[in-house]
């Protein structure tokens, strides 16, 4: 990834990270049910969850994004 695209992609994600987190405290002060506010709150807290989580793949953040396919995990040799 070229340095310049990298950093767009960092600023993204943290952005979205705090994005997360104002969610999740608006979350906590709303009233779960049938409200419509907080089933927008709901399906905005998934979409940026989402969100930050393709950013972390990308900027290999995320432990999957560290897994060696050449590499055997259970024991078994490399596929050739």
């Amino acid at each position: 990834m070229v340095l310049g695209a990298l950093k767009e992609v960092l600023e993204s994600y943290v952005t979205t990270v705090l994005q997360v987190r104002e969610l999740e405290a608006a979350l906590r002060k709303a009233k779960p049910g049938t409200n419509m506010h907080y089933r927008t709150l709901l399906r905005l807290h998934r979409q940026s969850v989402a969100l930050a989580s393709s950013l972390a793949t990308r900027l290999r953040l995320t432990p999957q994004s560290k897994l060696d396919q050449s590499q055997p995990t259970d024991g078994d040799l490399p596929v050739a």
